[in-house]
């Protein structure tokens, strides 16, 4: 029963619905936004090696690590030059 009331008064308040979770966003995006400029910044970097038709990203995921204060996320990709096939791993 308490479950349905917090959801109903979530759902009818608008400022709960939508103030909150951008101030979660706020909050919370300062502490990731490093990492992920960087692994952006090396995605970027990459790219104009990479054609449309022979690229892909092969794995895209989150590391867990011991602290949960500390996010690495890590992008593996690959793609087909004229001389041979190059993977990339970036923590």
């Amino acid at each position: 029963m308490f479950i349905h009331g917090v959801t109903r008064t979530l759902r009818k308040n608008k400022t709960l619905r939508y103030g909150v979770p951008m101030l979660l966003l706020i909050v919370g995006g300062s502490f990731g936004l490093r990492e992920f400029s960087q692994i952006r910044y090396d995605a970027v970097k990459t790219k104009p090696k990479m054609k449309k038709s022979s690229g892909e990203i092969v794995c895209y995921g989150q590391m867990f690590e011991k602290s949960p204060w500390v996010k690495n996320f890590v992008i593996w990709l690959r793609y087909d030059s004229r001389s041979s096939t190059h993977s990339i791993y970036k923590k």
